[in-house]
């Protein structure tokens, strides 16, 4: 059984008694689904949220968070960011059983409000994860002012042009895993993690889920990486890849990839434009669900077997709903307008309620697409795309001051929405 969270061990109590983050003012809120979101003002920005919107932040982190976790384990994350991930886990866990540890005062404030408003009891520590002797250390963090997620420790003697850089206090690994004892080791620390696995004992940690960095760190490194947890017993499942995200367990039920694909795969990740074609790479890993998708991701959009294979990967926990997204958005395309509302379910939210509207909206059900274009601008307030939507319904309705508002409203989140350059001149065009 999980015990509560106690500040009792030295690495525990000391953060929290004498090295608490900056006040942090937060300032703005954004809703994506189900997702509120309170963060100081300028931390979220319109690419953040549209990549909310879509599924992808985190995507791989959570789909293997999904599998590879159970009720009750305990799990120690690095790296927090804005808590979507640590939220998620605690809805597997349940409460007081995942430490967080974040080194950006503005992101750790942000995911202790967000995890804190559904009262899941994850705690947080602000500080730097090191492998070495902590005490009387000061991790530094570069923070990029224009997108929180390019920060990544730093050295103040060559500092990133334009970066800010952020002392933080240092944490020792080895008291964390004795301190806080996890099953389950979350890590994303944009490059950190090249060294940080070579000392501790992590006899006692049963999963990892790892985010290697090959454009900080290189192929070389992340290989190396691989070797130095393979001597603590930690394997990589070949059904549990997710591109950079590895999910490594001590008894892989499926042989381990060999290291050259691993290879190409690190390659492909750190010079997309250079290294080998991402799409063939997806498909030596057959045995990932994550990959798998991948590939039908990647261009050529359309391959033989895309819809088998879409139909599969939406049974699939880790990419049941991108996957019946993309199968949605197939019907779509190919004028099925039925079946992609079959697709998509009574209720849906965000991109998938856009799904339906359109749908609907061809299918001359006025009523309905705004029912459904409704939802999608509640889940995603902030989506343009969902307010030219509205536009382009309220004026199949006959109603052009609302379809203007709406207009203006999605000009006055993103101007170069594609499509509303049109929809405006069309507009303007209309007769009053």
């Amino acid at each position: 059984m999980p015990r509560a969270f106690s500040p009792s061990g030295p690495a525990l109590a000391a953060p929290l008694a004498g090295h608490q983050p900056p006040q942090v003012v937060l300032s703005q809120r954004f809703q994506v689904d189900d997702l509120v979101i309170h963060a100081p003002e300028g931390l979220i920005r319109p690419v953040h949220l549209a990549v909310l919107a879509n599924g992808g932040y985190e995507a791989a982190e959570i789909a293997l968070a999904t599998a590879m976790i159970g009720p009750g384990q305990r799990v120690l994350e690095f790296g927090g960011g804005i808590g979507v991930v640590s939220r998620h886990i605690a809805r597997i866990t349940g409460p007081d059983c995942v430490l967080s540890v974040e080194a950006n005062p503005q992101a750790l404030a942000t995911a202790r409000a967000l995890v804190g408003r559904d009262g899941l009891g994850v705690t947080h520590l602000w500080g730097m994860v090191v492998s070495g002797r902590a005490q009387g250390k000061t991790g530094r963090l570069m923070v990029d002012p224009q997108n929180f997620l390019a920060s990544h420790p730093g050295t103040p003697d060559a500092p990133d042009h334009g970066a800010r850089q952020i002392d933080c206090p240092a944490l020792n690994l080895s008291d964390l895993l004795r301190d806080w004892q996890p099953q389950v080791l979350v890590v994303d620390i944009e490059g950190a993690e090249r060294d940080l696995f070579a000392v501790p004992d992590l006899s006692a940690v049963q999963a990892l889920i790892l985010e290697l960095h090959p454009g900080e760190i290189g192929v070389d490194g992340c290989l190396r990486v691989l070797e130095v947890l393979r001597s603590h017993g930690l394997l990589p499942d070949a059904g549990l890849v997710g591109g950079a995200v590895l999910g490594f367990v001590r008894n892989p039920r499926r042989p381990v990839p060999q290291t050259a694909r691993f290879a190409r795969l690190f390659q492909s990740l750190a010079d997309p434009g250079a290294g080998p074609d991402r799409a063939s790479v997806a498909s030596e890993f057959p045995d990932s669900p994550l990959m798998t998708l991948r590939a039908l991701t990647l261009p050529p959009p359309h391959g033989p077997g895309r819809a088998g294979i879409l139909e599969t990967l939406a049974r699939n926990p880790m990419t049941a709903r991108t996957a019946t997204r993309l199968l949605a958005q197939d019907a779509l395309a190919q004028g099925n307008n039925d079946g992609a509302l079959a697709l998509i379910g009574a209720s849906p939210l965000g991109m998938e309620a856009q799904i339906a509207a359109i749908a609907h909206l061809r299918q001359k059900r006025l009523p309905e697409a705004l029912t459904a274009v409704q939802r999608a601008v509640t889940a995603l307030p902030h989506a343009p795309q969902a307010r030219l939507l509205t536009a382009r319904i309220l004026l199949a309705q006959g109603d052009r001051p609302a379809a203007r508002a709406a207009t203006a409203a999605a000009h006055g989140l993103d101007p170069a929405t594609p499509g509303l350059a049109a929809f405006v001149q069309h507009l303007a065009a209309l007769p009053d």
